[in-house]
């Protein structure tokens, strides 16, 4: 008879009552009727939110502040090593390097998860940032689009 039947329910649960020892049975059938799908967040998106600004001004500040023993900081001491790899071996090793500390500093930042790794990576991107103003010179542009040497 019609009235004899519960109506459904207006949700789209289910209830079920099931044996201790059917859990696991349950579990295989959820995940095989509903996929979990896991987004993959962007390595940039993952920086930013990792790039707290107190850590990143003490980073920094540790690229520039002076080792006491020498007097010079780490990036100053990196800038000096890129330009010396310019002057001796030409503009495309020094830029070379300085383009790729840059691209290491940025792996670093990516992978960073820890508040000491995360303030060594910003300590790496200061040294990288130094270093690449060290190595570019005002006349490269002129060279690049020109051809006239200094």
């Amino acid at each position: 008879t019609p009235g004899s039947h519960r109506p459904p329910p207006e949700t789209s649960e289910i209830t079920l009552r099931l044996a201790p020892e059917d859990s696991l049975t349950l579990q295989q059938i959820r995940d095989a009727l509903v996929p979990v799908e896991t987004r993959q967040v962007s390595w940039w998106r993952r920086a930013l939110s990792a790039s707290r600004p107190w850590t990143t001004f003490i980073g920094l500040g540790l690229a520039v502040v002076p080792v006491p023993w020498t007097g010079y900081s780490a990036a100053t001491t990196w800038a000096s090593c890129v330009y010396y790899a310019r002057e001796t071996g030409g503009g495309a090793i020094g830029y070379g390097l300085a383009i790729g500390a840059l691209a290491f500093s940025s792996i670093l930042i990516a992978r960073a998860r820890t508040y000491p790794q995360i303030l060594i990576s910003r300590c790496a991107l200061g040294c990288a940032v130094v270093g690449v103003w060290q190595v570019v010179h005002p006349w490269d542009f002129i060279q690049a689009l020109t051809g006239v040497t200094l």
